[in-house]
Formats: C-alpha cells, structure tokens, sequence
C-alpha cells in the first residue's frame, strides 16, 4: 500500500513535473544539482531512477564518496572495467571513458565538509572536461548530487545551461496536488455534514510537505479539529534547529508564500494555527452553510415577510437574497416564529458570525449542524 501511494504522489502534476524537467536534462547530457530541503518528499531518487529506465536511454549508477580515496579514483574504480582503468585516475578519464557515454552517475557521500571540498574541485575539473569534450558533439557521463540549500552559497556551485543544471524543489507543489493526495490517505473520511473538512484540515497543515500530511491524515477526526497539542508533540519529536531544517521552512504554496507549521509551532505562533484552521473551515464550513441556507429559505418560504427593510434602509424584495442573520431576525421578529422552530436558523446564524469573525467553528456548534441539518432533510416538509 505504501509503494502504491509512493507512485500516487510522484504522478501529481507537480511532482511528476519536477522529474521529467530533472530527466529532461539528464537525457540532454547535463549534469544536475538537486537542492532539497528537509522537508522534501521520501522516494525521489527511486523515481528518478524508473523515470531514467522508463524512457530506456540512460544508466543510472551511484557511488558512494563517503570512504577514503581521491574522488577520481573512486569513481574509477566503482565505474571502469579493470582492463582500460588508468592507475591514477583524474576527471578526464571519467569523461572520456567510451563505457560511460549514456551513464548517470549518483554522488552520495559528498556533504561532510572536508570531501565537500575536494568534490568542489572534482567537480571544477569534471566541467571543465566536459565542456572540452561537447566541441566534438560525443556524448559524455552525467553526475547528478543533491546539496542542502545551506551549501549552496559556494560560488563555485551554480548552473550552467551547457553542462550543469540547478533544480530546487522550491514551489514544486500544488494545493491541487496536496488535495488529490491527501484524498487517497483518507479514503472514507470526510468531514461533518456534507464537507471534506478533515481532508482540508490537513492540506492546510500539511501545506507541500507530504511526509507531514502522511501523519496528519492518521489522525482521530477530534485532534484535527483541535491541532496544536498533535502539532506540539510533533515539533518536539523533530530536529528542526539544523541549516537544512531553516531553510526549508519556506515555501511556494500554489500563490502563497507559506511557512512551515511546524516553524509557527516552534515560534509559539498559535494565530497561525487558528488561521489555516479557519480557511479550512471556510472553504468546507461556509459553502454546507450556504447549502442550508437555501434550504431553509425554501423550507420558511411561506412564513418569511416581504419586504424585509435593513437598518441601513435597503429594501429586500427576494427571499433568496436574504443572509442567514436576516432570515433569523425575518422568522423570530417580523413573522414571530416560536425560538424552537429556528434551532438550525440560530446555529448557522453563529456559525457564520465565528467565520466572518475569522474563527473557526466551534467544535460543539459543528456537530449541532450536523444534528439538526440530517434531521432537517429527514423532515423536508416546508411549513
């Protein structure tokens, strides 16, 4: 099941578009740089892999950096036969190897500071071989390596659109992608009434990271409604003080500029916590308060008094435009309706006063909604 949703992420447009641009450049001849934060998705190399063997024009090899030796010469004894393998390997015997033409060659190993060094200067006379090697248009090895954005401030690691390419994650995920995910871990679990309002919970929660929103969407339907002491314990669980944390706390959401909840959790930034909790609620909660509204008007149709005057001297001539507090105050005072006839009337009435007052519902009102909204359409006679 892990390894079907695994596949379920990678194929969101915003994922799958991030490998194919990644493959793209491999299948160009250009060497890549990833530049992943923490929060970047699990199985990313193993879908760049099926990717490059999919499309059947490449190899993919990894070597690993992290043992002793110069880093020419572990290349070339991970990667050339014994038979044509220089005693002393450099750079260029990378590049000019005939065996390695269409190979793809991984770099793990590299992040600890003394071999980031000597890989910057590997990498330097790799280049710069390459760039030697294109003037005869023969094809050439790939090294792909992915870097903490922390590390991406020595300047001699940057794109070149000839030889090597720079892929940050960053902004990479939709709300759209986060939701149709999000829909496959919850499966049968929607929200109160009529609305997806758990799904939509986590989206917000979770916002692009998918490893969070595999988490939250475990959780019982009452700690979505009331987040922070889940998202406490989660934060505390997390190393969230390392380089690599910091800068990936950040991120393109859709049109959002969006940090990190768990950083507004570390911060003890609760507004934050209330807020996505209230766009959850407003993109499920108001339009099911909507719905009932409608049904309502059309439920007290016969009893609702027209014109019905405002206190600002409008004059409403159509039911159908009349807010829910105007119908409540219509039925109660204008056509003197008892209290117990307008139960749903009052609860939506505060229902829409929590979220115009950009509060979430309360927890309470909202299964009272859902009481008296099934038990509404269970009566569905007009009065």
């Amino acid at each position: 099941m892990q390894t079907e949703l695994g596949r379920i992420w990678w194929a969101l447009p915003g994922p799958h578009s991030f490998i194919s641009d990644v493959v793209d450049a491999l299948e160009q001849g250009r060497s890549i740089i990833l530049a992943l934060p923490s929060t970047a998705p699990t199985g990313l190399h193993g879908h760049l892999i099926a990717n490059v063997d999919l499309r059947g024009t490449l190899e993919w090899k990894t070597v690993d950096l992290s043992g002793a030796g110069r880093v020419a010469q572990i290349l070339a004894n991970e990667l050339i036969p014994l038979a044509r393998r220089p005693p002393r390997a450099f750079a260029n015997d990378i590049v000019v190897d005939p065996g390695l033409q269409a190979t793809v060659v991984q770099l793990t190993g590299i992040e600890q500071g003394g071999r980031f060094k000597e890989f910057v200067a590997f990498l330097a006379e790799f280049l710069s071989c390459i760039r030697k090697s294109s003037r005869s248009k023969r094809a050439t090895p790939r090294l792909l390596f992915d870097l903490p954005r922390a590390l991406l401030r020595n300047p001699q690691i940057g794109s070149d659109l000839d030889t090597i390419r720079l892929f940050e994650w960053a902004g990479r995920v939709r709300p759209s992608d986060m939701q149709l995910y999000v829909s496959t871990r919850m499966q049968g679990r929607s929200g109160l009434g009529p609305t997806n309002l758990f799904e939509r919970i986590v989206v917000e929660f979770a916002g692009w990271d998918s490893n969070l929103a595999d988490e939250l969407s475990k959780w019982p339907s009452a700690d979505l409604l009331h987040p922070l002491p889940g998202l406490q314990e989660l934060a505390g669980s997390r190393d969230i003080r390392g380089l690599s944390w910091q800068a990936g706390t950040q991120d393109m959401f859709g049109a959002r500029s969006l940090s990190h909840i768990l950083h507004h959790v570390a911060t003890d930034d609760h507004d934050e916590i209330t807020k996505r909790l209230w766009r959850a609620h407003v993109s499920e909660v108001f339009p099911w308060l909507e719905e009932i509204r409608v049904h309502l008007i059309d439920c007290f149709r016969s009893a609702i008094r027209l014109p019905h005057e405002l206190e600002s001297g409008e004059v409403i001539r159509d039911a159908n435009l009349l807010e829910i507090g105007q119908l409540y105050w219509n039925l109660r005072y204008v056509a003197q309706l008892p209290e117990e006839q307008l139960d749903l009337v009052k609860l939506c009435r505060f229902a829409r006063n929590d979220l115009a007052h950009r509060r979430p519902v309360e927890t309470p009102r909202l299964h009272s909604l859902e009481r008296e909204w099934r038990a509404a359409l269970a009566r569905s006679t007009p009065v």
